[in-house]
């Protein structure tokens, strides 16, 4: 997994370093909207977490300069700190999501190596696959950031603004895991 998230990531920063930086379209994302501007995903998630876990390592370096990107002022500041992204399909990765971005990509200096040693890090994150592939997923970033001397605050406006995808409204969950699956088979086939 760490081989895909450290390609797309070298993507990304070949695309911003180049002289034009020009927009870049990252294919198809299929989902529905259930509730009303909460997008649920069927296909798309690795990027889109990536994209996620990218910006938040770049917030984290440039002094919250994008965390209304990451979280909403509003659950920050006064409400349960549900971040943007939410996982749910284990009650824990949610738990994590809302810790890493509100403990670690906006309060404080620490790097990824002294997440599993946080006090909000728990033993039982240690069980969930997501969780584990998001810790690995930084680490590869944060490894890339360091390895290119980029101005991050650059690059985060150029991801928010430049970067596109198009979108299949599924219009529901049985029509979005019909879709997803029929695809996977099918691209299973020729492999």
């Amino acid at each position: 997994k760490g081989e895909l998230v450290s390609d797309f990531v070298c993507n990304l920063i070949l695309q911003f370093i180049d002289e034009d930086k020009k927009s870049l379209n990252l294919g198809l994302l299929y989902g529905y909207e259930i509730p009303a501007n909460h997008i649920q995903l069927c296909d798309g998630q690795q990027r889109i977490t990536t994209l996620f876990l990218l910006l938040g390592i770049i917030n984290k370096r440039t002094n919250n300069t994008f965390r209304q990107h990451l979280i909403s002022d509003f659950e920050y500041k006064y409400d349960d700190k549900e971040p943007y992204l939410k996982y749910s399909i284990r009650e824990s990765s949610l738990y994590f999501l809302s810790d890493l971005v509100c403990k670690f990509f906006t309060k404080n200096t620490d790097n990824i190596e002294k997440i599993k040693s946080a006090d909000w890090y728990f033993r039982d994150y240690d069980l969930d696959p997501s969780i584990q592939s998001m810790i690995k997923a930084l680490s590869v970033i944060e490894k890339l950031l360091n390895e290119n001397e980029l101005n991050l605050k650059e690059f985060g406006d150029w991801l928010l603004h430049k970067l596109t995808f198009m979108y299949v409204d599924m219009e529901n969950r049985k029509n979005g895991e019909e879709t997803f699956w029929q695809n996977a088979r099918r691209n299973r086939s020729f492999c």
